[in-house]
């Protein structure tokens, strides 16, 4: 790959943060972290040297990468429909998405005893257009330890016991749209600790870096499984970090639905936001195997 091409992490349409270089005709020269050449960013706002801005990728090819200011884009009903983001969201898909398995017919009947018996570890997602519902629920040796259902009628995120009541009921109705999707444990009980874990108590003036700086190695001495989530004040996103016995094992960027396998370039993205906050949930190890909720 050529040193003036991005890595993995970017693809086009996505969001990213920059640094104004010097004006050019049409925008700027602006400088994108792990992409070592100047990059162009159409734009016909005013910018100072050195100033931060959000730019979207418009384009990657062998000639480079081309952006577009985004510094307007997230106002009015879209910035709104952002703070409304569903729970079902933060639920990772698949790494490829051919490996997401629908289940129509009959086989909807059976599906959640099949989940069980097989210890599945995954994801079920659930659409119900007749309910106008939504939901989600993530399995570990085929319990549930985290589920999302929302709906017209209930349009808030409720607890996992309340939302598996009003989802697995629907699993079988033929109204209901159901896909499944395998995920390792390495992203499961991490995400676990969404719904069972305890949420660390903090009273320091860290930033999200200084504090994802000290935390990891603190989960890597104790081997602990964990989520990290990290709110981006520049743009509406969030990333999901994953820790399982210790270890990073991936993050998840929720808005893009994408995977990012370097712990380096999650640090990257969040040095680029002093203003990012840092939350953190901790899976309690006595919950030992049979944690979660049963599917019948």
């Amino acid at each position: 790959m050529d040193q003036d091409q991005p890595d993995e992490i970017y693809y086009e349409g996505m969001l990213v943060f920059c640094r104004i270089l010097k004006a050019a005709p049409g925008g700027y020269l602006v400088s994108v972290a792990s992409i070592a050449q100047p990059t162009f960013m159409y734009s016909s706002n005013t910018y100072e040297k050195d100033q931060e801005v959000r730019a979207r990728i418009e384009s990657i090819d062998s000639e480079g990468v081309i952006l577009k200011d985004a510094s307007d884009e997230l106002s009015g009903k879209r910035k709104q429909s952002q703070k409304r983001k569903r729970g079902i969201d933060l639920f990772p898909p698949p790494f490829e998405p051919k490996k997401k398995k629908a289940i129509r017919g009959k086989a909807k009947n059976t599906i959640l005893a099949e989940l069980a018996s097989q210890c599945f570890t995954g994801c079920l997602t659930l659409e119900n257009n007749r309910q106008k519902s939504r939901g989600a629920m993530l399995l570990y040796l085929g319990r549930a330890v985290g589920c999302v259902h929302t709906s017209m009628k209930r349009p808030m995120t409720e607890s996992t016991p309340d939302s598996l009541e009003t989802l697995l009921p629907l699993v079988p109705d033929a109204g209901s749209k159901i896909s499944i999707h395998e995920l390792p444990d390495e992203i499961v009980l991490p995400m676990a600790s969404i719904f069972l874990g305890y949420p660390v108590a903090r009273q320091d003036d860290y930033t999200a870096l200084d504090y994802l700086e000290y935390i990891c190695p603190w989960l890597s001495e104790n081997r602990g499984i964990a989520i990290l989530a990290v709110t981006f004040a520049k743009a509406p996103a969030t990333a999901l970090i994953f820790i399982y016995k210790g270890m990073f094992t991936g993050a998840y960027l929720v808005e893009h639905a994408a995977y990012v396998l370097d712990l380096n370039k999650v640090k990257e993205l969040v040095r680029l936001d002093r203003e990012a906050s840092l939350d953190v949930a901790i899976l309690p190890p006595e919950l030992g195997p049979d944690l979660g909720y049963t599917l019948d």
